[in-house]
């Protein structure tokens, strides 16, 4: 199953309780839990806690297939957020993504 749909709802979530004044995310999400039995039960089902890293699968129109951890940090004091993708060292994405740095490096 992919990583994104079971944390999609949960990371809505947090967004929606980070921001409890914001009528325009509360009616999202009201909305898709309407029209979405399976985000309604992720909405009800998932922590409200920030996911550290999730695992992401893309495709990549000159590398392929890329097996990816996202790590996303909040910036403290902030509405930002910093988010990087990375390889697990040694792995066929971490080879495919060294051919993107410039010749030499």
């Amino acid at each position: 199953m992919d990583d994104d749909r079971l944390t999609g709802p949960a990371q809505l979530r947090a967004t929606s309780v980070r921001y409890p004044a914001d009528r325009a995310l509360g009616e999202l999400v009201n909305e898709f839990a309407a029209h979405s039995p399976d985000f309604a039960a992720g909405r009800r089902d998932h922590d409200v806690r920030p996911i550290a890293t999730l695992r992401k699968y893309l495709r990549h129109p000159e590398l392929g297939e890329l097996e990816l951890d996202c790590q996303t940090l909040v910036l403290p004091g902030t509405n930002r957020q910093l988010v990087m993708y990375t390889a697990a060292p040694g792995s066929p994405s971490a080879t495919a993504l060294a051919r993107l740095a410039p010749h030499g490096e």
